[in-house]
């Protein structure tokens, strides 16, 4: 089985190091909650409805790509599903608000009575690998954390340490790809 890492970075807002404000997120991770009896109920109504609708929305021109996942196990210190949109342009990201005003958090009703708690975060991709086969099924792993340095501090850290350890684990035929996300 082949990986592929999804390392999601926040850190306090450091203005010198961001994207201008007026540029919008490239991409939003939502990351939802659901009691322990529902998880399977999220899953279906997952499954059955929002699936079309965020294909539609990249039909649309709206999302350039997408990836819902959920955490394989039950932890209630952690999200039960995640979705990880990346959008076309700054203006594709200031139209996900109409979403939000009609479907909170890009959910159908069916899943927002599910949903006990979403959490919304305007990310940038700074680095990452695509494979060129993505594998058939793939398996996600989520790295969210915290760091206290700036913003490029820490991706010169994550230039010089972590990436040649994810590009060797690629070599090896471990990982098949990664990308590294800034909560802005």
């Amino acid at each position: 089985m082949k990986v592929l890492a999804l390392l999601v970075a926040t850190w306090a807002p450091v203005s010198a190091q961001l994207p201008p404000k007026d540029s919008g997120p490239a991409a939003l991770i939502i990351q939802y909650r659901c009691p322990i009896g529902s998880r399977a109920a999220l899953r279906l109504a997952v499954k059955d409805e929002s699936v079309a609708q965020f294909e539609r929305w990249k039909a649309a021109g709206l999302l350039a790509g997408y990836r819902l996942l959920f955490s394989r196990y039950v932890d209630s210190n952690n999200w039960d599903m995640m979705a990880v949109l990346n959008f076309r342009d700054g203006g594709a990201a200031a139209r996900w608000k109409e979403v939000e005003a009609r479907q909170p958090a890009g959910l159908p009703a069916s899943a927002q009575s599910i949903v006990s708690a979403a959490s919304t975060y305007p990310v940038d991709m700074v680095r990452s690998a695509t494979p060129s086969t993505p594998p058939a099924e793939p398996a996600y792993m989520v790295i969210s954390y915290s760091f206290t340095v700036t913003p490029s501090e820490y991706v010169q850290y994550f230039d010089d340490y972590v990436r040649p350890q994810l590009h060797g684990w690629s070599r090896a035929g471990v990982l098949a790809g990664y990308a590294l996300y800034l909560q802005r």
